[in-house]
C-alpha cells in the first residue's frame, strides 16, 4: 500500500480526531464543577444559604472524590455563614488529604489533555494559599465551636505545612500570617483554658470573614492581546482571532469595619486578605496559561491544515476549540478579608451586633472566648 500525502492528511486527521476523543474525557473536570456550583452562586446571590447548602449537600453526595474535595471546601464557607462551625470543620478537615494526595498526584493524563485539549483537564491542584487556608479556617471553626483540642491540631497541621512552603520559598505571605496568627490564638485559648479565675474579667475575640475572592471566569481575548501581554508580535493575518483565555471578575470586597460590643463599636483590624492571594496566585500562572492557550490554537490549525480543508479536519479543529475552556476551578467562595478585634470584658454575657446579625455570648472569667461570624 502507497501512503500518498492525501492518505497522510486523512490518517493523521483521524489520530488527532481519536486523540481528542481520549483526552477531552479528561477535560470534563471544570465543566462539571461550574455545572456543579452555578446554582450555588444563584442562591447565595439572592441570599439563600439554605438553598445554597441544599445544593451542595446532593453535589457532595453523589461527586468523584477529586471533585468532592473542592465541594466540600465551598460547603464549609457555606456551613460558616449559617452558624455551623463544627460541621464546617469537620469538611475542611475531610477536604484537606484527599488535596494532599491531588497535589502529590502527577496525573500524567490531565497533563497532556491540559496541553493539548483544554486548561480545565485533569484534577484540581489547589495553590497553597487555598491550602493554608484549609487548616487556618479549621482552626477559626474549631475555636469557634469551642473544641480547643481539635484546634490545637490544625494548629500543628498549618505549621508543618507552612513551615514546607518557607522552604520552598513559596510567596503565600497573606495566608500564611492568617494562619500564624490564628495559630498563637490558640494556644493562647489553649493556656488559659488551664486556668480557674473568680471574679476576674475574661478576654473576648471576634472573628469575622467577609466578601469573596475575585472568581475565576473564562473570558474572551482576541490573539493580539494575549501576544501583547506575553511581550510577543502578532502575526497580522491571526490578529483578530479570539481565544478562551482565565480572567477574574471583581470579587466582593470585605463589607464590616467595626463591631458592636454591648452597643459600643469596635472597630475591626485586618488579619489576613485572601483575595490579594487569589490575584497574585492568578497574575503569577497567566503567562503560563496565555502560552498553553496558544499552542491548542496552534493545534487546532494544524488539525484543520493537516486534512487541507476536508471536513474531518474541520470537524477536529472545531469540537477542540469547543472544547478548550479555562480552568475555572477554585475555592470561590473564599472570603476576601478576614477581620478580628480583641476586648478585654467583664466575666459574664454580652451582646454582639455582627452585620446584620446579633449574637450573644459568655465570657468566663480568664478565659478568652471565640466568636466568629461569616458574612456575604
Amino acid at each position: 500500500m502507497i501512503c500518498t500525502p492525501s492518505f497522510a492528511a486523512r490518517a493523521l486527521a483521524g489520530l488527532a480526531c481519536a486523540m481528542w476523543l481520549w483526552l477531552s474525557v479528561a477535560a470534563c473536570g471544570s465543566l462539571a464543577y461550574d455545572r456543579s456550583v452555578k446554582n450555588v452562586y444563584d442562591a447565595l446571590d439572592h441570599g439563600d444559604a439554605g438553598k445554597a447548602l441544599g445544593v451542595l449537600d446532593r453535589e457532595v453526595a453523589a461527586a468523584r472524590p477529586e471533585r468532592e474535595a473542592l465541594l466540600r471546601l465551598e460547603r464549609a464557607i457555606v456551613r460558616l455563614r449559617v452558624g455551623q462551625f463544627a460541621e464546617a470543620a469537620s469538611d475542611l478537615a475531610a477536604a484537606d488529604p484527599v488535596l494532599e494526595v491531588l497535589d502529590l498526584d502527577r496525573d500524567v493524563d490531565g497533563q497532556l489533555a491540559a496541553q493539548l485539549v483544554s486548561e480545565a483537564a485533569g484534577n484540581y491542584r489547589p495553590p497553597p494559599f487555598e491550602k493554608l487556608l484549609v487548616n487556618a479556617l479549621g482552626m477559626a471553626s474549631r475555636l469557634a465551636a469551642d473544641d480547643v483540642e481539635s484546634a490545637r491540631i490544625e494548629a500543628r497541621r498549618f505549621e508543618v505545612l507552612a513551615k514546607y512552603y518557607d522552604a520552598q520559598h513559596t510567596a503565600e505571605h497573606e495566608a500564611a500570617a492568617v494562619g500564624r496568627a490564628l495559630a498563637a490564638l490558640v494556644a493562647e485559648v489553649s493556656a488559659h483554658k488551664a486556668l480557674s479565675v473568680e471574679g476576674a474579667d475574661g478576654e473576648l475575640v471576634v472573628l469575622v470573614a467577609s466578601g469573596r475572592v475575585p472568581r475565576r471566569v473564562s473570558v474572551r481575548h482576541t490573539r493580539a492581546e494575549i501576544e501583547a501581554r506575553l511581550g510577543l508580535p502578532a502575526p497580522e493575518a491571526d490578529a483578530k482571532r479570539s481565544l478562551n483565555v482565565l480572567g477574574l471578575d471583581g470579587g466582593a470586597a470585605p463589607s464590616l469595619t467595626e463591631v458592636a460590643i454591648d452597643g459600643v463599636g469596635v472597630p475591626l483590624s485586618p488579619i489576613g486578605n485572601p483575595a490579594a492571594s487569589a490575584r497574585a496566585t492568578f497574575e503569577r500562572q497567566s503567562a503560563r496559561l496565555y502560552r498553553a492557550a496558544l499552542n491548542r490554537e496552534g493545534l487546532r490549525h494544524g488539525a484543520k491544515r493537516a486534512s487541507n480543508g476536508g471536513v474531518l479536519g474541520f470537524f477536529v479543529g472545531a469540537t477542540l476549540e469547543g472544547n478548550d475552556t479555562p480552568d475555572t476551578r477554585a475555592w470561590s467562595l473564599l472570603p476576601a478579608g478576614i477581620h478580628r478585634v480583641r476586648v478585654r470584658v467583664r466575666a459574664g454575657a454580652h451582646t454582639l451586633r455582627i452585620g446584620d446579625r446579633t449574637i450573644d455570648a459568655t465570657v468566663i472569667a480568664g478565659q478568652i472566648r471565640v466568636v466568629f461570624a461569616a458574612l456575604p
